[in-house]
Parts: structure tokens; sequence; C-alpha cells
């Protein structure tokens, strides 16, 4: 069995190996884009999603949130209280709206990612030009049948680097930044500081990319017609073998994915925005479940065996199933993208190959997750 500390480079080398009309955005666009319209509080946001890979920016959440956790509603919101330090020294508090987010992490956490709307001026902290953000947090797995998901702090540094290699890789992506987040539930159930992710608001980066992100409820019907070709001469090439670069099964780019997911068809983990001149583009997030992130010696054999069962009838039987997995999907992304888009991909990877693992190494972390992505 191949060990943890050569997988990425197994990665690099499958990737080398296998490398041989207008809609009008009317007033939805408006709408959706007028948060971002002034071009100082983007600024400002450029500003805070720039910074030190190991800076952590601290503050103190207060809100009802063992009620959130509790209810069965995902859309059930909590108000609630952000206090951090401002650039002068002071103590400041911003009201904020609270709720969950994310998908399998509903049920395999007790801890729920969640979403912070600011409510009442952040000018003067740190969050100035900031409207919303996504957390990623520690998720406290809710028990040991979950334990395919890591559910502690770990995950954070891990699911970082993530982010970072698509930073430095071009790679249309949230923006991510590192915290330490002082939880006090009003409900007098915990009071917990923890590390956490800050991930840019989706409709934040759609409007940084330039466009609109469609929304999958008031534009389905506009989403069910994207397909291959439609998103041929996008991003996709670069984000697909982006995806399989850093190991992560659980996305989907339309019908750019195949089997190469656990999941089928639409976009998953992926949002698409429409530009002015009415075509696509996608971008990517949440890489919580990707293997260097959530691998452990306790829970290796486990995801080994999924990979197994996705791979069942792929290349090279016998050999270790992560390179089986690549092996095929490298296959296939290869097929479904056009040849100069792949090759550009490609050869963006291999160009940045030192540059990634000089990244990993510079990053403040556990030494297993370390080892998982300089493998």
């Amino acid at each position: 069995m191949c060990t943890l500390s050569r997988k990425l480079t197994i990665l690099f080398l499958c990737l080398t190996v296998f490398s041989c009309k207008s809609r009008n955005f009317g007033t939805s666009y408006s709408k959706q884009s007028e948060k971002n319209s002034n071009s100082s509080s983007m600024e400002q946001a450029a500003k805070f999603w720039k910074n030190s890979p190991n800076s952590q920016l601290e503050f103190n959440l207060k809100a009802n949130l063992s009620k959130l956790f509790d209810s069965d509603l995902d859309e059930e919101k909590e108000p609630g209280v952000v206090t951090v330090t401002t650039s002068d020294g002071s103590v400041k508090s911003i009201d904020v709206s609270v709720k969950k987010r994310g998908n399998t992490s509903l049920k395999q956490c007790k801890f729920k990612k969640l979403n912070i709307i600011f409510k009442s001026s952040t000018e003067g902290t740190p969050f100035e030009g900031i409207n919303s953000l996504q957390l990623g947090t520690h998720c406290d797995l809710l028990g040991p049948a979950d334990n395919l998901r890591l559910g502690d702090e770990r995950v954070v540094a891990r699911e970082y680097i993530a982010y970072a290699i698509a930073d430095l890789l071009g790679v249309p992506a949230n923006k991510a930044r590192r915290a330490k987040i002082s939880y006090i539930d009003e409900g007098n159930k915990f009071t917990t500081t923890q590390q956490a992710l800050l991930v840019e608001d989706h409709d934040d980066a759609a409007a940084r990319l330039g466009g609109r992100r469609l929304d999958s409820h008031d534009d389905k019907a506009l989403l069910l017609t994207l397909n291959r070709s439609k998103l041929l001469g996008s991003d996709a090439a670069l984000q697909h073998w982006f995806e399989l670069l850093v190991a992560n099964s659980y996305f989907t780019l339309s019908d750019l994915t195949g089997t190469c997911s656990f999941l089928s068809g639409g976009f998953y983990n992926t949002k698409v925005y429409q530009k002015p001149d009415g075509s696509f583009g996608t971008f990517v997030y949440d890489f919580d479940v990707a293997w260097p992130v959530r691998e452990t010696k306790d829970n290796r054999d486990a995801i080994m065996q999924g990979l197994a069962g996705m791979t069942t009838d792929a290349l090279a039987p016998g050999k270790n199933s992560l390179v089986r997995y690549v092996s095929l999907c490298a296959q296939y992304a290869r097929m479904r993208h056009l040849r100069t888009e792949r090759e550009a991909a490609l050869s963006l990877i291999r160009s940045k190959k030192g540059e990634i693992f000089e990244l990993i190494k510079s990053i403040a972390m556990d030494e297993e997750g370390r080892s998982n992505w300089l493998s």
C-alpha cells in the first residue's frame, strides 16, 4: 500500500501521464450585485482576504447557537453579536445574523458550518467591506460512523491549504483566511474557542470574478441547460484538474465530472456565474472532505475502501486505490476537455509544483496533515 508521504507526488505523476445566448441580467443581477457595486467596498474586501497564511483573525461570536444547531429548519436564523478589536485598539460589537450552512456536514457534525451576515456597521474593524461570511468550523463529529470526515480543528489548516493552492494556481474559487473564534452560546450550553476558516460569500466571489451568481432556485431552469458545451472555454478544465490534484471527489461540474465523484450531475461544491456577455463561469469551494484534509490513521482504511468501490474496474488492479482513482479520473478529465485547455491547465500545475510544496511546508498545521499534503 502506498504511504501517505508519496500521495501528492503520485497525483502530479498521474496528471503528467495523462497529459501525453446572452441572457438579460435585469433586476436580479442588480440585486445580487448591488452590495459589491461600491469600488471602495470591494477594495476593502480585497484587503481583508490578503493576509499571511499563518495569521488568525481573532473575534468573539455570541448567539443562541445551541438553538440553531438543534433546529430542523436549515434556513432558521438567530441574531447575534460579533466582538472584535479595531485598528485603533478599541473593541467594537457588530450585530449579525447567523444561520447554518452545509450539506453532509449538517448530518455529521455537532458544530455546524455557519453563515454570518453583518447587520450593523463594520467601519474601522477588520471586517470593513465585508457584508457576509461563510464559516468552516471544527465540526465535532456526531459519532464514530461519521469518521470519513475529520472532526476537530485540525481540519481548518488542512482545508486552508486547498484554498491557498487554488489561489496560487489562479483557479476560480472563493477566497479564504484563518481565524480563531470564541463561541459564546446564549443558550448557556457551551463556550468554546476554536480555529475556524472564513470563506468568501458566494455573491461576492461572483462579483469579484465579473458576473452574477446563478441561484439554485431562481435560475434553476437555466442551470439545468448548462453542460459541457457551454462550459468549454471557461475555467472548468483548470478547476477539474485542480480538484483531482487535491483528491476531492465531493464536487461536480455538470456532465464533466462523470464517475469521479460520489455525486452525479449538477453543480456540487461548485457555483456558476454569468458574465455580462452571457457566457458562464464556475468557481469552487468547500474542500473539507478532500482526502489530504480528512485522512487520519484512524479512518485511512475506510477511505481506501470507498475509493476502491469507485474504481472496481479501473486501471492497474491490485495497486493502491488512490492511484487507481486518480488514473481513472485523469483519463475521464482528459476526454472531457478540449486539448488546448487541458494542456494549458496541466502545464500550469506542473510549473507550480515547487511553489505548492513550499506553500504546504510554510503553513502551521498538524504534522500528519502536512504529510498528507506533501505525499
